[in-house]
């Protein structure tokens, strides 16, 4: 069971699942809570990816021998730091910013989203480790770098908030 676990939340960080995800949260955003500076934050929430990519061009650390690399992304062969865990920090992080910040949304809606929240970035280390993909430390560089950018995106978030006030006055 334990292992099926581990599966399913590295699961939601491969493949198809992620824009699948991404493109039902950016359209409930919009359409839904006509939110636009939120989607466009979740937009840039989602490429942390890319700064994981960077990093690991940079840092060029192995992979444990245990670990499947994809050849469909021969630019993600390097293991510090994790970008599931970089990406998973800072998109679900702001999932998770966003669903307590917006009191309107449904109360039952925002405790699903929040305990996915949650349980992704918990695990998604572990998981990785587990799975033999990473080290420790790439995966505690992973909740850093992934920690430190979600601050700039909810930095964002309130120097806009703050300028969106000042317009108004």
């Amino acid at each position: 069971m334990f292992d099926l676990n581990m599966k399913i939340v590295s699961f939601f960080g491969d493949g198809l699942l992620i824009p699948i995800i991404y493109i039902i949260l950016l359209v409930s955003i919009l359409v839904i809570y006509r939110k636009r500076k939120s989607a466009a934050l979740l937009f840039l929430s989602s490429l942390s990816y890319f700064l994981s990519i960077f990093l690991k061009a940079i840092f060029k650390h192995e992979r444990p021998q245990t670990a499947n690399i994809n050849p469909m992304l021969p630019f993600d062969a390097y293991s510090f730091p994790s970008s599931h865990v970089v990406f998973f920090v800072a998109f679900w992080g702001f999932i998770l910013y966003t669903l307590l910040k917006y009191k309107k949304i449904n109360k039952f809606i925002r405790n699903i989203g929040v305990v996915i929240s949650v349980y992704l970035i918990f695990f998604v280390g572990i998981s990785r480790m587990y799975l033999g993909q990473h080290y420790f430390k790439d995966v505690v560089a992973g909740y850093l770098f992934g920690g430190i950018y979600l601050g700039f995106v909810l930095y964002l978030d309130k120097k806009i908030n703050n300028f969106s006030t000042k317009n108004k006055k």
